[in-house]
């Protein structure tokens, strides 16, 4: 918790200049930004934006120092977003949900903004500061360019498509009188998984520690070196705690010296458009792995860990390849997640 309180230190109210233009960046407050908030991420995801329903979320989560920024002179709000903490050391800042509003595009309000949250993290003593988009926003890859803190591109997260999910039988939130089956089955894929990768025996992650140690391992490889989450990298929350103490976050360890796999179930509170709330995350350098991965997520020793609904969807930071089962899954691979991240030398 000391390590928290001295990494928000740098959360007081900041006034900043955006050509003639003086704005207030200061925390969120539920009572008097929520309706604001909800005014500005209208148009977000299609008006499905996730933030507003979780903004009270950050505000009250002592890892975050979400903020907003609002013009001195009128008090409108014009951007929110939020920096969290992403260890327990602070050494790691996770930059998200970075919100303009529509009135205020074009006049560099995000860069503006997205710099004060870098300035904070390294000001407190981050040495590795993260966030992505999706491929095709190019305004906000420009932004992380002017960022002032070389955001390289790190890795490419692919995804579930949702609107193919929720048109499989039982597993949309509005179809409760199907019963669900796991992604393989409903897909009728089972039959392209091989035999040798069903036949991996992955072991469970008993700790934290562990699991870190595994991702920087896979970092070391090419991936990210954190579990991909929809849209974000997972931290070690209260529902990734809660995984790792059920069983659903394991490992696939090779003997010949090639790096693991891991593969974690984890509840994401904000899905609202299916029936389950757990993701299937994996990291893998190959399809074989991914591909064994997705087998033993689908295990039927797993349903009941799961609440009893099989119907997870699927987030993955590794390697592709043809004729993989990926190419057979309902995957945004022509838009994924794209990780940008600075490192201190």
């Amino acid at each position: 918790m000391m390590v928290l309180q001295m990494l928000l230190a740098c959360t007081s109210t900041s006034s900043l200049m955006s050509g003639t233009d003086i704005f207030k960046v200061r925390p969120f407050s539920s009572p008097q930004d929520k309706d604001n908030l909800a005014e500005i991420c209208k148009d977000v995801w299609n008006g499905k934006d996730y933030l507003p329903n979780i903004a009270p979320a950050f505000e009250q989560d002592p890892s975050c120092d979400f903020v907003i920024m609002e013009h001195e002179k009128t008090g409108e709000m014009v951007a929110a977003g939020n920096r969290r903490i992403f260890d327990e050391k602070g050494k790691v800042i996770w930059i998200e949900s970075i919100r303009v509003s529509t009135k205020f595009k074009g006049r560099g309000i995000a860069t503006v903004l997205m710099k004060e949250l870098c300035k904070r993290s390294r000001e407190a003593g981050a040495k590795e500061i993260l966030s992505c988009t999706v491929d095709d926003n190019y305004a906000m890859k420009k932004v992380f360019g002017k960022a002032g803190v070389a955001m390289n591109h790190r890795s490419n997260v692919q995804f579930s498509e949702f609107q193919k999910l929720k048109s499989l039988p039982g597993w949309s939130a509005m179809d409760s009188d199907r019963q669900p089956r796991n992604i393989l089955k409903a897909l009728d894929v089972e039959h392209l998984v091989q035999e040798e990768a069903k036949s991996e025996h992955w072991k469970i992650i008993e700790s934290e520690k562990e699991l870190k140690s595994l991702l920087e391992t896979l970092r070391n490889h090419g991936m990210s070196g954190h579990l991909p989450g929809l849209g974000k990298l997972l931290w070690f929350s209260d529902e990734l705690r809660d995984s790792i103490r059920k069983g659903l976050v394991r490992k696939l360890c090779k003997k010949n010296g090639d790096p693991p796999a891991v593969m974690a179930l984890v509840k994401d509170p904000s899905i609202k458009s299916l029936r389950s709330k757990y993701v299937c995350t994996v990291v893998a350098t190959t399809a074989h792995d991914f591909d064994s991965a997705l087998w033993e997520a689908c295990k039927g020793e797993i349903v009941p860990l799961l609440d009893g609904n099989p119907a997870f969807c699927l987030v993955f930071d590794g390697a592709s390849s043809p004729g993989s089962l990926i190419e057979s899954l309902p995957i945004s691979r022509e838009n994924p997640f794209v990780i940008y991240g600075w490192q201190s030398d």
